[in-house]
């Protein structure tokens, strides 16, 4: 951690990041593929995979679960179905999908598309939680190896962007850009995981130019954590302490 009186700095040691910036699109998207796959569940007959298609007669109003009549097999059958559908009209045939092993058992054909288009919702969050949150999970061990293991250097501060949070108090997520040039001349751009301010911050207010960023020399892009624990305890800036 930093000290304060000398501006020096050393390794940080028994730093805990916080990673829930890092995990909030997967999780997000993760949460978002079992909510549909629970809708397209709800929706979907369980005869599904196995349904024939008939047509129906609309026997009520097709404003509320509209009763319908069909013939299987030389048999009539009357179900009032999960649907509603003001464009129907009373009297009108409808395609309706059965379980052929029930045929009691039926659910209008938009219920069977719509329960398969839920489905494949499900799994395209799925995907791409997954897609999202495998980097992730590289990113936050990248980071913890460099915190242990990093080699260090001092990178140039060149940017601080905050994003607000509107509740009270209203409080900023601060993080703070640098670069570093490395021997072969390649410059490098580093962001701070981020830290919570009650006021704002600007470029002009940061009391030092450069930070020590600890960086795995193979891939300092992927792998790299920036030491910005000047900032101090609760996001407090140690000039202000």
């Amino acid at each position: 951690m930093s000290d304060s009186s000398t501006g020096t700095f050393t390794r940080p040691t028994g730093v805990k990041p916080h990673w829930w910036g890092v995990f909030v699109l997967p999780g997000t998207l993760i949460f978002l593929a079992v909510l549909t796959f629970v809708v397209a569940v709800v929706i979907s007959p369980p005869y599904i995979g196995g349904s024939q298609t008939t047509t129906a007669t609309i026997l009520s109003s097709p404003n509320y679960h509209p009763v319908v009549s069909y013939t299987v097999d030389g048999m009539d059958y009357t179900v009032k179905t999960m649907t509603n559908m003001p464009s129907w009209q009373l009297g009108q045939e409808i395609d309706i999908a059965y379980n052929p092993r029930n045929p009691a058992q039926a659910s209008t054909t938009g219920a069977r598309t719509s329960s398969v288009v839920f489905g494949w919702f499900a799994l395209a969050f799925v995907i791409a939680g997954v897609a999202t949150g495998i980097p992730a999970v590289r990113r936050r061990q990248g980071t913890l190896w460099a915190i242990d293991h990093g080699e260090r250097v001092e990178a140039r501060i060149t940017g601080v962007t905050q994003t607000t949070t509107h509740v009270f108090p209203t409080r900023n997520l601060t993080r703070l850009t640098c670069q570093w040039t490395s021997p072969d001349e390649v410059t490098h751009t580093f962001r701070t995981l981020g830290r919570t301010l009650t006021g704002t911050l600007t470029i002009k207010d940061v009391p030092i130019r450069t930070l020590p960023v600890y960086i795995d020399p193979a891939n300092p892009d992927a792998r790299y954590y920036v030491d910005d624990s000047y900032l101090g305890v609760n996001g407090v800036p140690v000039s202000a302490i």
